[in-house]
Parts: structure tokens; sequence; C-alpha cells
């Protein structure tokens, strides 16, 4: 709390009790960053390796291999060894070191000047001392028993050879003597002391099951802080750089109160948020003003309001002409970087603008961020009649960047391990960043919801079932997405007909979060039997003396053959033609159909065009031309005219339905027959004219007293 000038006053006294006081200015500085821990920031680790090989030393060099088992690069801080000699003058030894790849790096040491064994010592052991950090050699010094070397080998500065490199498999330590004639011995053991970096447990982060997100305090993020004054924690990239464009204020020119500017900012190399724009009213007094943006140009779009979106609106009191107006907006106007966008600015109905006439030299702004282009102007907004060019009076005020966060929110895009860095800034502004590792966590198993479903076997008698088929997309739901469906049950055949079966869905999301429904599947076959060998379309003759052709049945005649995806060929037993064989059908051209009904009743049919066609011989025509009937739509009588030398037989009168219903002996008739057909009902009936060798057919209309007159074409 005293960080700054301090005021402090001495006060000095004499022996005799006489003061006098002074005021001097203390300045206390905190100059010392927090000192801070992240979660998740990997710790530092010292481990070692070691071995007691026990091997020959000396006459030849002594290797001997280890695995060091880590999982990240590590730093050598000091080796270790301890050699058992039997001679008294000892010369340098060498210890090389063989990473995985085949990296080396060796160290030599000599663990004192030896010339000649010190004074006393003829004839007894030496002791040497390993340290290559001493200042001077260490004398060697008498001692009884075996001679021995012993001590660290301990880098000046730390062995980084093998950073980065992999760690993991066999490393191979090679030690020798540099003067192998005159030392032997034993070497009995290593240390080789290492540092490396192991990964803390994550900060864990769990999303929200509706909205995918999670929020984290950056506070939270930090195991621990040490400092000793006050601090924030923030993320991003510090506090926002304000900036300000300005064009002019010295307005020629103005417009009707409402009226608009239009112009446009093209923006530099970073986004910039507009956070209030001064502007040139003539008027005084508080004022409104409406921002509307357009991605592109204002060129063009003056007239066509509905190319603008109202971004923000501004608020403000007017100072007078030529001095700038201060509009507040409610929401920052983000203008992205690199992007031209069009600006208009619309005043309320007591405001207008002043503006200046544009002349080609007072129409562009630029500065390092942001860019003007200027303009034009209209009494009233968007009506496409814009004066132009006119130039804006006025300032846009903007920031650069976004402000420090104080928390970070993530979402399904970003499951797993994410990196964050946090910075600590005391109250003096010192500051320290460290990473946290955060791990977002989809914990939530999806709703999924089932619905029945039907599935036709296709021509096979096969089907294949999908999960879709069952999923109510509408009422299922994760907020991370469902990746992953399956159904218990993937295909049916005909013999799944008529059972209902039971299935479970399975849906699982990115994480393997599951959930699973169950729905009923029915199997239905909608494919009726294929016919084959159906007969191609046909002309027949009914024969002579035959007024109608009498179907054949198709399927006695043979050569027809029916197959179906799920009934056998005797469990269709069901099939005919229509129309019906036997049926009598005059002249004519029919469509007959051959059908067959599987066992689930499909049906199915192939068609052919028969065609009914009497041949008339020339007797027939001849017939046929002699041969009259009247009054025809008759009432009763009938009159048969012959006017040929043909002697007639009969007269044979069918029904629609082919039927006969009445027959006439016409033997012996001279040029005319009349005959009753009174006991007929009303309708359409077909009399065929026989001779010994000849026959015609006429048509006759039967009519009661009472139906209208009706005459035969």
């Amino acid at each position: 709390m005293d960080v700054g000038p301090n005021n402090v006053t001495v006060i000095a006294t004499d022996a005799s009790g006489n003061t006098s006081t002074c005021t001097a200015v203390v300045t206390v500085e905190d100059n010392i960053a927090p000192v801070i821990v992240c979660i998740g920031e990997p710790t530092p680790v010292t481990d070692t390796a070691s071995a007691s090989p026990g091997l020959p030393f000396g006459a030849a060099p002594t290797v001997v291999t280890s695995t060091i088992d880590v999982t990240d690069d590590f730093i050598i801080t000091d080796l270790d060894v301890d050699v058992n000699i039997s001679h008294t003058w000892v010369g340098d030894v060498i210890v090389t070191l063989e990473s995985p790849s085949g990296t080396t790096v060796t160290i030599i040491d000599r663990p004192g000047d030896i010339t000649s064994p010190p004074d006393g010592c003829d004839g007894d052991n030496i002791v040497a001392t390993l340290d290559d950090e001493a200042a001077t050699p260490v004398e060697d010094e008498c001692a009884a028993g075996t001679p021995t070397i012993n001590g660290s080998f301990i880098p000046n500065n730390p062995l980084s050879a093998f950073d980065g490199e992999s760690t993991l498999g066999t490393w191979t330590m090679t030690v020798e003597d540099a003067f192998p004639a005159f030392d032997d011995g034993v070497f009995n053991s290593w240390a080789l002391n290492y540092t490396h970096n192991v990964a803390a447990a994550p900060y864990d982060a769990i999303l929200d099951g509706t909205t995918g997100t999670v929020t984290v305090n950056l506070a939270d993020l930090l195991v621990s802080v040490d400092e000793a004054c006050g601090y924030t924690v923030t993320t991003g990239g510090g506090a926002p750089i304000p900036g300000s464009i300005t064009s002019l204020f010295g307005a020629d020119n103005g417009g009707s109160a409402g009226g608009a500017v239009y112009f446009d900012v093209t923006v530099g190399p970073e986004d910039i948020s507009v956070l209030d724009i001064d502007i040139n009213t003539a008027e005084t007094g508080a004022f409104t003003m409406e921002v509307y943006t357009i991605v592109g140009t204002y060129v063009g779009n003056e007239g066509n309001a509905g190319a603008w979106t109202l971004s923000a609106n501004g608020t403000g009191t007017a100072m007078g002409l030529d001095v700038p107006s201060n509009a507040v907006l409610d929401v920052p106007v983000t203008l992205l970087a690199g992007t031209t966008y069009g600006m208009a600015l619309v005043l309320d109905a007591s405001h207008g603008h002043d503006y200046t006439n544009g002349d080609g030299t007072n129409q562009n702004y630029s500065n390092a961020d942001v860019s003007l282009s200027l303009g034009a102007a209209s009494n009233v907004p968007f009506d496409g009649s814009p004066f132009s060019p006119r130039v804006f009076n006025g300032t846009l005020h903007y920031e650069i960047g976004e402000p420090a966060a104080t928390e970070v929110t993530f979402d399904c895009s970003q499951l797993g391990l994410n990196e964050v860095e946090i910075t600590v800034t005391d109250d003096s502004g010192n500051t320290s960043t460290c990473t946290a590792t955060v791990n977002v966590i989809d914990n939530t198993d999806p709703i999924l919801v089932c619905m029945d479903a039907t599935v036709e076997l296709d021509e096979n008698g096969m089907a294949e079932v999908t999960p879709d088929l069952f999923i109510d997309t509408a009422n299922s739901f994760d907020a991370c997405g469902i990746t992953i469906t399956a159904v218990d049950v993937t295909d049916v055949t005909c013999d799944d007909i008529g059972t209902a079966i039971t299935v479970t869905v399975f849906a699982s999301d990115a994480s393997g979060n599951l959930a699973s429904c169950t729905a009923t599947l029915t199997v239905v076959d909608n494919l009726g039997p294929t016919l084959v060998g159906c007969p191609e379309d046909q002309t027949v003759d009914p024969g002579p003396l035959n007024l109608f052709y009498e179907l054949p049945d198709y399927w006695a005649l043979g050569g027809i053959t029916f197959s179906d995806n799920c009934s056998e060929e005797g469990d269709i037993t069901n099939f005919g033609q229509s129309p019906a064989a036997g049926t009598l059908l005059p002249d004519g051209t029919y469509t007959i159909t051959l059908f067959a009904e599987d066992e689930y009743g499909n049906v199915g049919e192939c068609t052919f065009i028969l065609t009914i066609e009497s041949i008339l011989g020339k007797d027939d025509i001849a017939l046929d031309n002699a041969i009259a009937m009247y009054p025809n739509p008759t009432d009763g009588q009938v009159t048969i005219s012959n006017t040929s030398n043909i002697q007639l037989e009969r007269a044979v009168i069918y029904d629609a339905n082919g039927r006969l219903v009445q027959e006439v002996d016409l033997r012996g008739m001279a040029t005319e027959r009349t005959f009753n057909v009174s006991s007929l009902a009303s309708g359409v009936y077909m009399v065929q004219i026989q001779s010994e060798s000849a026959q015609t057919v006429k048509r006759l209309i039967r009519r009661q007293q009472s139906e209208p007159l009706m005459f035969l074409a």
C-alpha cells in the first residue's frame, strides 16, 4: 500500500533537547514479479540411473550399459564414479556417454597433477579425489589399503547434448584410463543424475450437457501465487490500444434534420472496435444517432435501405457548429482487419449533419490502423437522392485488440488438453506468465429417443437395417454431436415377416459417452411376384360365322412362369387373368392382364394387347352391303331388308354380354322380313344375319316407348 512516494518527517534532537525537522520523500518500489505456478505445468524432477558393474579397469576401456526409462528429454547434471586402482600414478579418467540414437558426449577428468608419488607415500597407496570444479588440483594423500579414485564429474554447465532426442532405450557408458599401461583396477560403480520434466495433472473442465460450453476462472488455474502486494490474473493480449481518426471540422454546407452522411472505412492489419463518434452539428442539446454498416462500399447503396445493418445507437450532447459533439455507442461496432465497410450515420429529427463539400483534396484520411473515403449525404436517409461529394466532419474513436480476460470459455471443439497462457500482474505492473493445462471433458451421455420402423424387403428377400431408421432426430440430442450410431440387428430376411422384432439402438459422442434405446422393427414384403413369358401383343379372328372371340385360359396354354422374393411357387395359389377365360369378346382392342398373388397379398402382373378382328370374305362384304335393318332404334318391331339375291337363313340376336337372347328364322323371306323384339330389355344388341356362305353383323338399339329417340350412326 506504500508503493510510490511517501513523505517522511525526520526530527533531530540534540543533548539539550533542541529539535529540528525536515521532510524526506521515500519512494517505495515493487520491482519483483510474482512467482506463480500453473495447474498442469511440467515440473522438473531429478532422477538417478546407476549400476555396479564390478568390471576390470585400466588395461582396456570398460563398457557398461543401462536403460534410462523416461518419456521426455532430460539434462545430465552430474556423474559419480568409483574406481579402485592398483598403481599410484593415476592418469585422466575418460567417460563417454552414447544415446540410443548414437549421439555421444565425452567427459575428461584429471584428479590431480601427479608427476611422482607424494612425499611420505613411497610404497603406500594413494587416494585421489575427482573434482573437475576445483580451482586447483586436489593433492593426493597417502592411505593404507587399496588405492581408490572416487568422486563426481560435475560439469560447469548442465550437459544438454541429448536435449531434444528420444531418451528411451539403452544408453552406453564407456570408462577408460588415459594411461592404461600404468593403472589397472576395478570399476566398482557409477551413478548418473539427470533432470527431466514431469507433466502435472491438468485442470478438468466439464462441459455443460446442454450448451456444450464451460467457463473457467483463470485464478482457478493457478496452483500458487507468491506476491506480497495485490495482483490480477488475466489472459490475452493485455489492454486494448486506443486510437482515433479525424476528417475535419470546418463545415461549409449542411443537411436537413434527421438526415444521413455516408462514407467508407477500410480497416488495416488488425480488427478495430468503434466505441464513440464525434460529429459536427449546428444544433445543440441532447441528440441520438443510428450507426449503419454494410460490407463493401456505400457507393450505389445510398437508396438501398435493406442492404444496411443497424450496428449501434449513439447518444450525446451537441455542442454547436464546428465543435466536436461526442456520441457514445451502446455497443462497440467491430470492423474486421483488411475489410472495407460502408458506414451511414443517421441523426434524430432535431439535429442535422454539417459537412464540407468535397473538392478531391479533402476526401481521404488515413493512419496506420484505418482509412476513410468520404463521402455523400442525403436529407432523407436511404432515399436514393444523395448529394456527392460531401465530406463527413468528425472523428471515429476506436480500440485495437481485445481486453485481457479474467476467464476463458471452452466448447466441444476443444475436447482434450488445452494450454492457456496466464499472466499475473501485480499492482506495480510487474508480470509473470505460466502455462496451465486444461482438460476439457464431455461426460454427458447423449439423449437418444427411438421410434418404431418398418423395413421393406428387396427383390432378394433381404433388407439392411440402419440405426437412422429408428432415431427420432427431433427429440434426440447431444451438445457435442452424436458421432457414432449402431443397431444390434443389421439385416432381416423373409423369415422375419410377421414377427415384431425388438431392436436396441446405440449412440456415442466424440468422447465415448453412450446412450441406447429400444424400438420395434416390422418386416414386410410389398413386392408382388414377377411374371415371365407373358404373351406378346396379338391379333385374332373369331372365325367363320363367329360373332365373338372366346378368350382362352392363357395360364393353361403354358409358357408363363412366376417367381417371388419370399413365396415359393407352391405358396402362390391365386393366379388368373382379366378378362376371365371364356369371356366372349366382339371385334375390338383389349388389354389382357395376367396376375399372380403371393401369400402376403402382393400382386404381380403382366399385360398384352389383344386385337379381335373378323376377316370378311367377298360374300360377307356383298351381304353386308345388301342388308339394312330399320327402324333402329326401335321400340318393338324391326325389319330386315335384303337387296341381294343371297338367300338368308337366320338372324341371331346377342346382348352386350354375348348371350343369345333371340333367334329369327329368315328362310324363305323375299326382300324383307319384320319381326318383334318387344320382349327385349332396353339396350344395345348385336344381330348376326347369316346365309349359307356368308354373314354380317348389325347393331340394334332397343328402346322403350317413353325413351327419347336415338339414331344409330
